[in-house]
């Protein structure tokens, strides 16, 4: 009996001890660190302050985890984290897109993986390419950007042309020749341009190259191994877009101009069709018309014109949250739950950059705020997007061949063929290096 009895106690004092450890480790403090890039539309709000109040909810939560912010710029941000890197002085948190955080970060090993916290199921299917790296996730998905045509209705209304809209169509859809042809109803208007282009630098470089996917070019071989634009229908999308700028339907200077160039021509109601025109510029041209920054106008969005049997292709916009290594075991795991608690906030898509959630079951930005016009580019980026390239590695590199090209189409340097050839080569070398 008294055996019995000991050995209970034993077991009890076991239990304690057990316990006892448990609680220490959940109460262990934790300090950790957030690299943020301005990802996140707060009407009048500077950046910094909603990833801020984020911190603050997290904290209250988990009262042993203290957080610092450090909101990175688009221009010196990624110098910064490379130096970071190389110096052993890396943030345990980061928010960004793909781009940098797959292509770069991910395949340079300097993130940790992150499927032991990401439940694949719970994730909108078209996330999670651009999530991984070598088949494993680093990157935890937040919301998306959908890219679309983008047209200011006062304009057309105006110039009685309205009719050359496809609005009474459910998807909106219209092919090339209707899409020039609503560009010349309102080639007239005193003060504005039908549109503009843009061959400055690589970016939205992606909607260029969408022109000749929608013409019925791809851009991958099967394998993903190779760039293949350079086929009938790609030449043929060279040329129409060197026939906008032919016909005087563009705004002059697109072989300097850059795509912020090209938005704020749009948002100052000095073009009347913008060809990159992101699902976020809804609520941020409402907001800059409330304020005065912009005249008044109605935006409404449409799909990518596309060829005769060819299906509208668009893309999407990222944004994600990835863990920097650390030999902090305690710090990654910590880092890994405010990256997820993060991703699955409820308010954080209505909030970020990017009106599509991630995980089922999150509202979208055009349902939080009753948006139908948002509601449409959302549903068009959902089932019409394609994979882009994001993360293929040497991918950053492959786009500085890209503008160059274009902007020697345009200058007339190189005829449409000779700019589609030359790109494909130089990125073809990239790739044979990267995937032999």
């Amino acid at each position: 009996m008294r055996k019995m009895l000991s050995l209970a106690f034993v077991a009890v004092m076991l239990c304690v001890t057990v316990f006892d450890v448990v609680a220490q480790t959940a109460a262990k403090k934790i300090e950790l660190t957030w690299w943020a890039y301005p990802r996140f539309t707060t009407a009048g709000k500077d950046p910094g302050v909603y990833e801020q109040e984020l911190i603050n909810r997290y904290q209250k939560e988990n009262p042993n985890v203290t957080i610092t912010l450090e909101m990175l710029s688009y221009n010196g941000g990624p110098e910064k984290v490379n130096v970071a890197i190389a110096t052993g002085a890396a943030p345990n948190i980061i928010i960004d897109d793909p781009v940098r955080l797959i292509a770069d970060l991910a395949s340079r090993g300097a993130l940790v993986e992150m499927d032991n916290v990401i439940d694949k199921t719970k994730i909108q299917p078209g996330f999670i390419p651009d999530s991984m790296f070598g088949g494993k996730m680093y990157m935890y998905p937040v919301s998306a950007l959908s890219y679309c045509i983008g047209v200011n209705k006062t304009a057309f209304q105006n110039a009685k042309a309205l009719d050359k809209l496809p609005l009474n169509k459910p998807d909106r859809s219209w092919n090339f020749d209707e899409y020039v042809a609503a560009l010349d109803a309102v080639k007239g208007v005193k003060g504005m341009y039908p549109t503009a282009l843009w061959a400055g630098n690589e970016q939205g470089d992606i909607v260029t190259r969408l022109i000749l996917q929608n013409f019925g070019s791809s851009l991958f071989s099967p394998d993903l191994k190779r760039i293949t634009l350079n086929d009938a229908a790609g030449y043929k999308g060279m040329e129409w877009i060197q026939s906008l700028k032919t016909k005087g339907l563009v705004a002059p200077g697109s072989e300097t101009a850059t795509m912020t160039d090209m938005i704020d021509l749009f948002e100052q109601g000095r073009i009347a069709v913008a060809t990159y025109c992101s699902s976020d510029l809804y609520p941020v041209l409402l907001n800059m018309q409330k304020q005065g920054k912009a005249p008044q106008f109605d935006l409404v969005f449409f799909p990518y014109p596309s060829a005769p049997g060819v299906k509208s292709q668009t893309s999407l916009a990222m944004t994600g949250v990835s863990v920097f290594k650390n030999a902090d075991a305690d710090k990654v795991a910590a880092a890994q739950q405010f990256a997820k608690w993060l991703c699955v906030t409820k308010d954080i898509v209505a909030m970020s950059q990017g009106s599509i959630p991630a995980i089922k079951g999150l509202p979208s930005m055009g349902e939080v705020n009753g948006q139908p016009e948002l509601k449409f580019a959302e549903a068009y980026g959902a089932a019409n997007s394609v994979y882009a390239g994001k993360t293929i590695k040497g991918w950053a590199q492959v786009r500085t061949y890209w503008f160059p090209n274009i902007q020697a189409m345009l200058t007339g340097i190189k005829t449409p063929r000779q700019a589609l050839d030359d790109f494909v080569t130089s990125a073809n070398k990239v790739m044979v290096t990267n995937y032999p």
